[in-house]
């Protein structure tokens, strides 16, 4: 009998401790449920505010742009397939830039930082505005008025520095690595900076990624992606120049400089060879990254409308106002023998005929006009009017943006040129930005290009006109590159009547 109670009452104790733990099971199982569906429905603010967008005013409203969205439910988790932000440690913002023209800022600062983007797996966001970038901003056209969207972003600016000691010289040089994608980590800096409109970058380019600041970050609630949660990242002017600019063994230079490491100036390879892994590198950028709006491409073959799988033109880029480095303008008598030479092998081959000459001076046009053989001058074309009026160029050796406030009309008249000079199969030019440009669009221009300031002296860092190739040789290379287009035209339309 009092083994029965005993076993009773163990029994009893034993119901009275499992009711308890079952009780502590649920009242757990509650409290996670809560969180997680308190965090899904606040994705937009104290997850923000981890990854850095800390407040959004103005832009579109917010119902009106749930609407529109094809993102579906917030509930949704992020999937890789839809998700652009899936693959990345973060979001690198882009919006440092040096004083500068169109094409030094675009093609060369922003194209560094997106190589910069790449090697470290940050998905890029480009916004350039006023701050560092006066001389391509215009406020009538770049301030956006129309979408007065303001961000402000909590962006990380520490990183590890990258050191090297130069063979040549012994001296030690570093520049940007490895970024600090953590806000709470020793060694992170970060600042807090306002993104307001949509900047410069649209007026040219469609955008360099899937990201859309609005969706994914100002309203990640509308969207299914996990941007929202990743850190936003951004180099100083002071890491960009000169670390990154010149001292980076993987970014891109338009020429060697005083202040590039020996190792890396390589002085005694010829720059045809010195050049070509950079604008190779380059050229990938630009494929993935720059994609020039509809507009941009109307107004390029509006200024140059040549075929390209039919016709064969000769881009001559003539620059006449200053030239930093000790470079100098070249005469424009120095070019006359590469376009006779292409006329020549024109002709002989029996093609079209097109001299694309893109030049900031007047003086440029007036002596091709004026000096040129009838016979040559009559197959020259350039971009004559831009918005409706004549293309802004210098009458002296002053720097045409420093000249004059329309910057999105010089802007766009500079890349109106690139994109020109880009459809032709042969290029005449010096060293700057803009000849940089047109290697970086079209890589085939790497072996059917002539630069007239090849010669540099390492000990005086003097540069003198002397070309990577004589017109008599450059007359050869143009006769036999004509010559296989036009087999290869003949096959192709062989082919489809064949297959007709």
């Amino acid at each position: 009998m009092k083994e029965n109670r005993a076993f009773n009452v163990r029994v009893f104790l034993l119901t009275k401790k499992t009711k308890v733990v079952i009780a502590l099971l649920i009242v757990t199982l509650c409290s996670t449920l809560f969180r997680v569906m308190s965090n899904r429905g606040l994705r937009g603010t104290s997850k923000a505010k981890r990854s850095g967008v800390y407040s959004v005013t103005g832009g579109l409203d917010h119902s009106e742009y749930q609407d529109n969205s094809k993102a579906g439910s917030s509930n949704a988790r992020p999937h890789e397939d839809d998700d652009v932000c899936f693959h990345y440690d973060g979001i690198l913002l882009i919006s440092y830039a040096n004083k500068s023209g169109f094409a030094t800022v675009f093609f060369l600062y922003v194209l560094n930082q997106l190589l910069y983007a790449e090697k470290h797996n940050l998905l890029p966001w480009i916004h350039l505005d006023s701050a560092t970038n006066a001389h391509v901003y215009d406020d009538e056209e770049h301030n956006h008025a129309e979408n007065p969207l303001s961000l402000g972003v909590n962006v990380l600016n520490g990183l590890r520095w990258m050191t090297f000691q130069d063979s040549e010289n012994n001296q030690f040089y570093k520049y940007p690595g490895k970024p600090v994608l953590d806000y709470k980590a020793p060694g992170s800096e970060t600042s807090s900076i306002t993104i307001n409109g949509t900047g410069i970058w649209s007026s040219y380019f469609d955008p360099p990624s899937k990201l859309d600041p609005l969706r994914h970050l100002a309203h990640p609630e509308t969207s299914t992606s996990s941007c929202h949660q990743k850190p936003i990242f951004q180099l100083t002017l002071q890491q960009i120049e000169p670390s990154l600019m010149v001292y980076a063994p993987y970014t891109v230079q338009p020429w060697r400089r005083k202040s590039t490491p020996p190792s890396l100036a390589n002085w005694k390879v010829p720059y045809q060879d010195w050049f070509e892994p950079m604008r190779q590198a380059a050229h990938g950028v630009i494929h993935r990254h720059y994609h020039p709006t509809e507009e941009m491409v109307t107004l390029a073959h509006k200024a140059n409308p040549v075929v390209e799988a039919e016709e064969a033109c000769l881009a001559m880029h003539i620059r006449r106002a200053d030239k930093a480095d000790q470079r100098q303008p070249i005469p424009v008598e120095t070019f006359l023998p590469y376009a006779e030479a292409y006329l020549q092998a024109s002709i002989w081959v029996g093609t079209t005929i097109v001299i694309y000459i893109a030049t900031d001076s007047n003086e440029v046009i007036s002596e091709i006009q004026d000096t040129w053989p009838t016979k040559i001058s009559s197959y020259v074309r350039y971009q004559q009017s831009s918005m409706e009026e004549p293309v802004l160029r210098s009458s002296d050796k002053n720097t045409v943006f420093k000249m004059n406030q329309e910057h999105h009309r010089m802007n766009t008249e500079i890349f109106v040129d690139i994109l020109a000079m880009a459809k032709c199969e042969f290029m005449v030019h010096g060293m700057s930005a803009v000849s940089e440009a047109v290697h970086y669009m079209n890589p085939l221009l790497h072996r059917q290009s002539v630069n007239l300031e090849e010669d540099l002296d390492e000990a005086t860092y003097l540069r003198t006109t002397k070309a990577t190739m004589t017109h008599s040789d450059f007359g050869k290379l143009v006769r036999n590159r004509l010559n296989d287009k036009r087999r290869e035209t003949e096959a192709e339309r062989a082919k489809m009547d064949h297959s007709t």
